[in-house]
């Protein structure tokens, strides 16, 4: 249990992992509760696995998305909503997948700052303050400046000190978890393995290859494809996709291209 909770408070990659189809699911075109009962990866944590995530729709005239979290103590189950205004689920695609994950990561916030707690009463206290408030709302103001943000050329830089994605932005009190959910938030719209299934390893040898022998025409076509795939298919900025695929190079194959 204790090596459980160190990978996902740490481990990155893992939390994607384990996350992902519940994030999948709430993307989907499902307007039932999903139970976190449902996925075995969160029956150890704390009755966590009791916990209950819906996504509604409703006119929500100034707001475009908030998530409300309710706790019944009696049967110590957590209740988390995520609620988007309709007209915006209906305009756009790209939007809506943004603010899904966005009110997600609040999610997360929750998950975190309950595994943190010392003890039943501990968490208990949390989730009856929580009970209490709406822990986010995102206005129309706010919604169209992350989708800016998103789709500014510049995303590596100011993502993490633009407000509606930053770390702090997230947090719950006093956690120390040594993620930050800024780049929680980056990696659950697109991560290294989401690009692993555009751009497998044959297919980056060939790239870095085309690269070394200054055939860059050629690769800029083959990345700009790909580019394009994911942008499809994925619902996303291009701008985003962009700087986080580059990102990604950075981190992970830079020594991939330099043994190819």
């Amino acid at each position: 249990m204790a090596g459980e909770i160190n990978k996902i408070k740490n481990d990155l990659e893992y939390v994607i992992d384990i996350f992902r189809p519940v994030l999948d699911k709430l993307q989907g075109n499902n307007d039932n509760p999903i139970y976190l009962s449902s996925f075995t990866d969160f029956s150890e944590f704390k009755n966590i696995g009791n916990w209950v995530i819906s996504l509604l729709k409703a006119n929500l005239n100034s707001e475009k998305a908030m998530n409300i979290t309710r706790y019944n103590e009696k049967h110590d189950i957590l209740h988390f909503y995520i609620i988007l205004d309709e007209l915006i689920c209906e305009k756009s695609k790209e939007i809506r997948k943004i603010l899904i994950v966005h009110e997600f990561i609040h999610f997360l916030s929750v998950f975190y700052a309950c595994i943190d707690a010392k003890d039943i009463n501990s968490r208990r206290k949390l989730l009856e303050r929580l009970y209490k408030t709406s822990s986010d709302e995102t206005n129309n103001e706010k919604t169209f400046e992350l989708f800016k943000v998103l789709n500014e050329s510049n995303l590596i830089d100011e993502l993490p000190s633009y407000e509606q994605a930053n770390d702090s932005h997230f947090r719950i009190g006093k956690d120390d978890l040594p993620l930050d959910y800024s780049e929680l938030f980056r990696n659950f719209l697109f991560s290294r393995k989401m690009f692993d299934n555009y751009f497998n390893s044959e297919k980056r040898k060939h790239f870095f290859i085309l690269l070394k022998e200054s055939k860059t025409d050629e690769a800029n076509y083959i990345f700009n494809n790909i580019l394009d795939d994911i942008v499809k298919n994925e619902i996303l900025p291009k701008n985003f996709v962009f700087k986080q695929v580059s990102d990604m190079f950075l981190k992970f194959y830079a020594n991939e291209y330099i043994s190819t």
